[in-house]
């Protein structure tokens, strides 16, 4: 079926639709009188004649701009509407808009129609630079005028600003060239070079004394100016140079043409100038610092000179010049030294950045004195001298003789005896001290001890059996150290108990004696153990609490009673435990390694079931991990009398053990009594018991002597918010290795962790997350042959802050010592070395550092290559250099004191292709 339209509808459309495109009267088309509507015709127009904030797609504002169709009579049923527009404009607004217009028709059979009008925009050019004058200030960075710029018609002006700073001699200090370079993005070409204008435009031989104004006009003409106004007259006629390239016209230094054809056209949009600015400086750095107070010294090493750490705060001021030089010299025993490169120490004692400084250094007992100098940038220097002391405050430590058994001398006197004894008589070991010769003391317990006095007399009145104090004083004049009559200053001492047995004190002084009873406490590997508070029950009540030898001594018990001693200590349940204990509890239960001594089994029955079984690996493995810090169920600590035989040494719990030392009808003095103390969970005894009384400064660092092993991470820089994975290798070069221990521990404001896991099927290998920020780390390997390497676990991090991770992880040892359990069951310790998996090797700290016997320097090479490790005084003299060929990844070297032939501050260097890094270690005298 057709669909049949009036003729005259159809003609009406085609009408409509030409003379609103076209702007053809309907007369011309179908022989119409009057049209029915028009639209504008096309429009070019430059950009700078559009008014401010010109929407190009704004409808309403391009008809108010570039008109709108109009409606004629005689066309009913007919209407427009006009469409989004085309718009083709740059960032400078240059280029077409095309406006869209449609007309409808109308009736019951109506078209639709589209036209349109072109709206062109052409470009438009006019702006002006204001380059600033030269500068300069006395001693700071002169308040440098900027740059000006003024857009005036359809430009897009960026700036940019490059600085340039030179050393330069004479009074100024340093100039600082600053180039600036404009472009006008609207204008320039991309690829041309700029137009240089000159420093000395106005041509009076003075370059940037004035600044220089640029005007380019909308017409393409250039001016080079004092000010923004080319026709001010100014500059004058009088100064126009015309020999120098001055036009000769006042108002300006001159003019040219940037239009097609001239010369400059290339350069147009594009303009630099440079300023120069210079800074004035004769003022020298300000160095402060506090006279520092004497330092102490708790070294036991001799040889050395018992060096003690020094670290002096010293802040440097410098006003001027942003670049400083330090120097530092020792004057040992304030003995100058030249003041030469060679004795220059700032590298290796100076740490810290400006303006905040610090002098890091061991130094022997001793008066000594550092001068410090100071170079800014422009040769100014200053220097100071600082004295400090090194003074010994370490105790020495009396060992003495546990008790003598003596005798009275009858005096004449009825019931009347004495005896001298000397202090020395007491000492069983003499050792060398930093501040020597040493002085020995003796006096009766409770009575005020005094260096004079090396010998007392006892006489009856002090009963048959005397406490008394052996006091060790060094020669040392410590201005910290209380003296027994409280003063301050003087010298170090420490002192021991023992006693004396009197034995015919009955005899001679004709009285029955109250009796005492005494012994040690020990532990199976014969460590004495403090602080076990023992309880007398019985015909007598009383407590005391064991010594730093373990002794514990009761006085004045009356005869024929029967007595309990009791030893207890609990709240140390941390102590002693360790990964080794639980690789021992774990080849117990496998049947691999059977523990065989009854102490032992005891410390390993942590929940007191008297059996051992997998309750006791959980409870450990939660203590080493620290999830757990109090032993459920038990004491920290167990006691044994010494004399007990376990009728089965392999079944401690088969009969009750003794935990007390009975003592019937006590008709003498007990002097001998033993019990055995067993920590536990510390199954292999490792335990040095330490009382609470004993600084750690008493203890001797035995870290000099310990080889470490170094776990190796990955480590890569981190950008803020983005996950990054952090991967621990075990160490290399360890044989059978049967687990081990660490804490690592991290900046939580930089990282986040998010995933612990380990793809390690060799190894057992258990994590806590103690904290926030810290991570327990326990792994054993009792099922499979050991010492094989490769990823222990695998941590993924969120980063917080941008940085390396090796700034903000580290290994935490406040807690969970670092070790490895080695297949003879001993721990070594363990260290952590970062490792920038980059296209450069790496040179790490050696270790132990300082060293005595031995030492392990470390290295990684990203290619196979051939390289040395070269050892040498700090005066440059080699002693030892070691070079092979080496494949890629991790290496170490060991080091051993009879390979170096030279003992103190060493440097070692890491030499291969492209490649050199230096680091210091301390090689000490054995």
């Amino acid at each position: 079926m057709s669909t049949m339209y009036k003729p005259g509808i159809i003609a009406a459309h085609v009408a409509l639709l030409l003379l609103l495109c076209g702007n053809i009267s309907a007369e011309k088309v179908w022989g119409m009188d009057d049209p029915c509507c028009s639209i504008p015709h096309d429009m070019t127009i430059a950009c700078n004649q559009l008014p401010y904030g010109f929407d190009p797609d704004n409808i309403w504002q391009l008809a108010q701009l570039f008109g709108s169709p109009q409606s004629q009579g005689g066309c009913p049923y007919y209407y427009w509407t006009e469409l989004p527009p085309l718009v083709n404009l740059n960032n400078c607004e240059v280029g077409a808009i095309t406006r869209r217009f449609q007309a409808y028709g109308g009736g019951w059979n109506g078209g639709t129609y589209t036209c349109q009008q072109l709206i062109t925009i052409t470009e438009a050019h006019h702006y002006e630079i204001r380059f600033p004058p030269d500068a300069s200030a006395y001693c700071q960075l002169p308040q440098a005028e900027n740059i000006q710029t003024n857009e005036l018609a359809c430009d897009l002006l960026a700036v940019s600003v490059n600085d340039l700073t030179f050393q330069v001699s004479g009074n100024a200090c340093y100039k600082i060239m600053r180039t600036y370079r404009v472009v006008n993005w609207c204008e320039y070409d991309g690829y041309s070079g700029p137009y240089i204008v000159g420093r000395d435009e106005d041509c009076d031989n003075v370059p940037g004394d004035e600044a220089v104004w640029v005007i380019r006009k909308p017409n393409g003409q250039v001016f080079i100016d004092r000010n923004n106004n080319p026709h001010d007259a100014n500059p004058s006629i009088g100064e126009l140079q015309t020999y120098c390239g001055h036009t000769g016209v006042p108002g300006n230094w001159r003019n040219f043409w940037q239009t097609p054809g001239s010369q400059y056209y290339v350069n147009r949009g594009y303009w630099q100038y440079t300023q120069q600015i210079k800074v004035y400086d004769d003022v020298k750095p300000q160095i402060t610092f506090t006279a520092p107070q004497p330092f102490c010294s708790y070294s036991s090493n001799v040889q050395a000179g018992c060096p003690g750490p020094v670290q002096i705060l010293f802040a440097i001021n410098e006003t001027c010049s942003d670049e400083i030089e330090i120097k530092l010299f020792l004057f040992a025993f304030n003995q100058p030294v030249p003041l030469i490169p060679a004795n220059n120490r700032a590298a290796e004692l100076i740490t810290g950045v400006y303006p905040n400084y610090t002098i890091n250094g061991t130094f022997p007992i001793g008066q000594h004195t550092f001068e410090l100098h100071v170079k800014d940038g422009c040769g100014n220097v200053e220097s100071v001298q600082i004295p400090f002391t090194v003074v010994d405050c370490k105790a020495p430590t009396p060992i003495c003789i546990h008790g003598i058994s003596t005798h009275l001398m009858p005096t004449g006197v009825a019931q009347e005896g004495m005896i001298e004894l000397w202090a020395i008589d007491f000492i069983s070991s003499f050792s060398s001290d930093c501040t020597p010769p040493l002085k020995y003391s003796i006096n009766k317990a409770g009575d005020t001890p005094d260096p004079s006095l090396s010998g007392i007399q006892l006489t009856c009145a002090d009963g048959d059996s005397v406490s008394i104090e052996i006091y060790t004083w060094d020669n040392a004049d410590n201005p910290y150290a209380i003296q027994p009559d409280g003063t301050l200053g003087g010298p170090n001492y420490a002192h021991c108990v023992t006693y004396v047995l009197l034995k015919n004190w009955e005899e001679i002084c004709g009285i029955t004696p109250a009796l005492a009873a005494s012994g040690l406490i020990y532990t199976p590997v014969d460590s004495a153990v403090a602080d076990v508070e023992v309880q007398l029950s019985g015909g007598m009540l009383d407590t005391t609490w064991s010594g730093t030898t373990g002794q514990f001594d009761f006085q004045s018990m009356p005869q024929g009673q029967d007595y309990t001693l009791t030893p207890a200590k609990d709240g140390d349940d941390l102590h002693g435990i360790s990964t080794a204990d639980l690789i021992m509890l774990k080849k117990h239960l496998m049947g691999i390694d059977t523990i065989e001594s009854p102490y032992a089994l005891i410390a390993a029955d942590l929940d007191n079931s008297g059996i051992i079984d997998e309750t006791d690996q959980n409870l450990l493995l939660a203590l080493v991990l620290h999830i757990d810090t109090v032993i459920a169920g038990n004491s920290s600590w167990r006691f044994v009398d010494a004399n007990y035989d376990f009728p089965d040494a392999a079944n401690p719990w088969i009969a009750p053990f003794p935990e007390s030392i009975v003592l019937d009808s006590l008709v003498a003095t007990a002097d001998s009594l033993q019990f055995i103390a067993i920590k536990i969970g510390d199954i292999n005894c490792s335990i040095i018991p330490v009382p609470a009384n004993l600084i750690q400064e008493d203890i001797e660092d035995r870290s000099v002597a310990a080889k470490v092993y170094r776990l190796q991470a990955g480590d890569s820089w981190c950008t803020k918010g983005q996950p990054y994975k952090l991967v621990v290798k075990l160490p290399e070069g360890v044989e059978e290795m049967q687990g081990g221990q660490f804490a690592l521990q991290w900046y939580s404001d930089a990282l986040s962790l998010s995933d612990v896991s380990s793809s390690d099927d060799a190894r057992e290998v258990y994590t806590a997350q103690s904290k926030e920020n810290k991570l327990a780390v326990s792994w054993t390997n009792t099922r499979r042959q050991a010492g094989i390497p490769g990823n222990l676990l695998e941590l993924s991090f969120t980063a917080y802050e941008s940085g390396y991770l090796s700034d903000w992880i580290s290994l935490d040892e406040s807690e969970i010592q670092a070790e490895i359990v080695t297949h003879s069951g001993q721990s070594q310790s363990l260290g952590l070395d970062f490792i920038l998996e980059a296209a450069r090797p790496q040179l790490f700290q050696n270790s132990p550092n300082p060293a005595q016997d031995e030492t392990t320097i470390s290295f990684y090479l990203p290619t196979p290559a051939k390289a040395a490790i070269i050892i040498q005084t700090p005066a440059g003299q080699v002693i030892s250099r070691v070079e092979d060929n080496y494949g890629a990844g991790y290496h170490s070297l060991q080091l051993r004191q009879e390979n170096l032939p030279a003992t103190g501050v060493l440097l070692y260097t890491l030499e291969t292709a492209g490649y050199k890094s230096t680091r210091k270690m301390v090689i000490l005298n054995r």
